[in-house]
């Protein structure tokens, strides 16, 4: 077989987070990304030229063979360390997948401090512009406490972030006071997936950040938000994205929690002035910012027809949106490309499992639509990234899109209008014998896209006289941008009570149930049953029949 070759680094970026799958057992899941062309009888895979391809299963190997330790006294798994092929580009050189370690701890803890799980290896690739990094080993960690934690946060960054460098501008004499910068920001959002925990984000190290380069960069993180910022004024066309050159930076993130903590480290690739970089329609760029002029209607008829002003996402950190399982989620990516002639297309970090995205709409300007109908096991938060590339090469700064996902809701039932009054179905309601009580009762959903039904318990029958109205769609008193008609219904009791009625006491049980949802019924069938109780006022007086009333006062 073929021996393992020192033909540089193809190392690009790793990214690692871990569930407790009980006891004390942890998986582990690792993405990377490598040079695809490296040279080595485990790189190859069934693709046309012999390399891997979405599908395949290689082993991860190197000048340094990678190394997923545990940080206990067990065997690492190094030789058995297996990547599934998730993307690939033939043209620019790359493989992404996904690997999943599982390892049973002997205790929750080390004697009280965390576990350190690493992911390590050697090399980095060599086109690096921090020279620390350039065909340097890599380290990627994990910090456990199954006593604090049951899964640690993440962090939602993308292999390669692609940057617009400010104006390229000559280096000022040294006897020059001011030498002027300018900030250029990207996001690598951290979160918990449990919905409700919170994350932040850090340089993992001075000595990871973009320091040493020709070009001083001063680099910042918002704890917060994961926004990266880099200050610089200008690089120099050597450490340009068109001249192939990158620079590394890692990245911690921790759980506000518990204090569990995991790494990534990735590629920043910035472009010079005049490159050809596309936009993201209504980013962190406001439409009037892209670069082609539109009509009054966001629409440009020489652009296929795509309307960008049709459908506005919300990206993180400004806006997110809630979902629940079993029901749809979706929203609709729109970009441009400067140049006209360029076709743009987009890609996709994050995306969960059943989740699908329409075929690109569109040549430029462009639009893609993500579909996603989240299953039983799907509830948490969750963060997908995406890029607008065109046919160049050239891709946007990343945006992500934040999706909190909760369990299918259980109906609930709105006041009652008694007789036109609001009313309370914890009070007894009164009944007048010769007259027709009207009560209305209201049900809806918190989860705008479920459907109700308005029912009777069998178990309380409707008394004599007495007739429920079928249900119908109501005014919504939740703030639905989408709703089901009937994610609020509402249906009429109508009941004059016979005059042999005087005194009893009848229990109506109403039942409000939803739906259960889709991919299996995921968000579940729930009922919620209120009762409440009708008496019928007795009469204040009354005649035999051998006497007359003469007068009531």
């Amino acid at each position: 077989s073929e021996s393992l070759e020192n033909n540089g680094g193809h190392y690009r970026f790793a990214n690692m987070h871990w569930k407790h799958l009980g006891n004390n057992v942890v998986e582990f899941t690792v993405t990377s990304a490598w040079r695809r062309d490296f040279s080595s009888a485990y790189w190859k895979g069934s693709g046309a030229d012999g390399l891997a391809v979405v599908g395949d299963i290689i082993s991860l190997n190197g000048r340094e063979w990678p190394i997923f330790s545990y940080g206990d006294d067990s065997m690492t798994a190094g030789e058995f360390l297996k990547l599934h092929v998730q993307a690939y580009s033939i043209t620019e050189n790359w493989i992404f997948g996904e690997s999943k370690v599982t390892h049973s701890y002997s205790t929750p803890n080390k004697g009280g401090q965390r576990w350190v799980a690493a992911f390590t290896g050697c090399c980095k690739l060599s086109e690096i512009n921090n020279p620390q990094q350039k065909d340097a080993p890599w380290s990627v960690e994990a910090h456990i406490d199954l006593s604090r934690d049951t899964a640690s946060p993440r962090l939602a960054a993308s292999p390669v972030i692609s940057l617009p460098s400010p104006p390229l501008l000559n280096t000022p004499h040294p006897d020059d006071i001011f030498i002027p910068t300018f900030p250029v920001s990207f996001m690598v959002p951290g979160y918990h997936p449990i919905v409700g925990l919170s994350a932040t984000v850090a340089l993992a190290s001075p000595l990871t950040a973009l320091s040493g380069t020709q070009t001083e960069i001063v680099t910042s993180v918002d704890e917060a938000t994961g926004q990266v910022t880099l200050v610089l004024h200008g690089i120099s066309s050597e450490e340009a994205a068109r001249e192939g050159k990158f620079y590394f930076l890692k990245l911690n993130c921790t759980s506000g929690s518990g204090g569990a903590m995991v790494q990534a480290d990735f590629l920043i690739r910035i472009l010079l002035p005049g490159d050809s970089m596309p936009n993201m329609a209504f980013a962190h760029s406001s439409l009037s910012n892209l670069p082609f002029a539109t009509n009054a209607s966001g629409t440009d008829p020489a652009r296929d027809g795509v309307d960008l002003a049709s459908a506005v996402p919300r990206f993180y950190p400004e806006g997110s949106y809630v979902a629940y399982v079993g029901f749809e989620v979706n929203y609709t990516l729109s970009a441009q490309d400067p140049t006209p002639t360029d076709a743009v297309g987009f890609s996709v970090q994050g995306l969960p499992e059943y989740a699908r995205m329409t075929t690109v709409r569109g040549k430029n300007p462009v639009q893609m639509t993500t579909y996603w109908v989240p299953c039983s096991v799907q509830d948490g938060r969750h963060i997908i990234c995406y890029e607008a590339a065109d046919d160049k090469g050239n891709a946007s700064t990343p945006e992500c899109v934040d999706i909190s996902v909760l369990p299918d809701p259980a109906p609930q039932f709105a006041p009652p209008i008694d007789d036109g009054r609001v009313a309370n179905m914890s009070v007894d309601v009164i009944v007048t014998m010769g007259a027709t009580k009207v009560y209305t009762v209201s049900a809806y959903d918190v989860n705008c896209l479920d459907s109700l039904t308005l029912s009777l318990s069998p178990l309380t029958p409707l008394p004599a006289g007495a007739a429920l109205s079928p249900q119908v769609s109501a005014a919504s008193t939740v703030a639905c941008e989408r709703r089901s008609p009937d994610q609020t219904v509402s249906a009429t009791l109508s009941w004059e009570a016979p005059h042999t009625f005087g005194g009893s006491v009848h229990q109506l049980c109403f039942r409000a149930s939803d739906s259960c949802g889709e991919c299996n019924c995921a968000g579940g069938a729930d009922t919620t049953e209120v009762c409440v109780t009708f008496r019928v006022a007795k009469c204040r007086y009354s005649i035999g029949q051998e006497h007359e009333l003469a007068e009531v006062p």
